[in-house]
């Protein structure tokens, strides 16, 4: 019939291939549910899809490209894993954790950190705030403290240095 032309070939288990009357193509295997429709465009996959390549691989998007998973996503790497791009955003709904045997963070620029609950930064050796450019400020809206629990605590200035007490000193 004119405009609804299909041709179909089709196993007796049920597994097919089928040109529709769009140009679209649907490939169906009944062994493991799978089906894979090609049309306007798109690929529909009905159950699952593990792709294996033997070698190296690429894909380039010319234009944006989305990404949307109903479930976890798992990333796995044996060697280097490398994000490169003019803006990195990420915005959870959760927790954040890093676990890894060394970091180190480095900006062109600022850096913020803003906490809208405590803020903890430990360290199993020693610990530095320094700033190579201008100076360091530690405020509190109620209590600054400064505790060694042994050994001494110095205080050095090669200028003034000036110390004010609103009560006992």
């Amino acid at each position: 019939t004119k405009d609804k032309e299909h041709m179909t070939i089709q196993h007796r288990s049920g597994a097919r291939l089928q040109f529709g009357p769009t140009g679209d193509i649907q490939f169906i295997a009944h062994n493991g549910q799978y089906s894979v429709v090609f049309g306007e465009n798109r690929m529909e996959i009905t159950g699952s899809q593990d792709i294996t390549v033997k070698g190296a691989g690429t894909l380039k998007v010319d234009g944006d490209y989305d990404c949307t998973v109903g479930g976890n996503m798992n990333f796995a790497c044996d060697n280097d894993f490398n994000f490169k791009g003019k803006s990195f955003n990420i915005l959870g709904g959760g927790n954040m954790d890093i676990a890894v045997k060394n970091m180190s963070i480095k900006t062109e620029g600022s850096v913020m950190m803003d906490a809208g609950g405590g803020l903890s930064l430990q360290s199993e050796a020693g610990a530095s705030l320094v700033s190579r450019g201008s100076s360091v400020s530690i405020a509190g809206a109620s209590q600054v403290g400064i505790l060694a629990k042994s050994g001494e605590i110095a205080l050095e200035s090669g200028g003034a240095m000036h110390m004010v007490a609103g009560g006992d000193f």
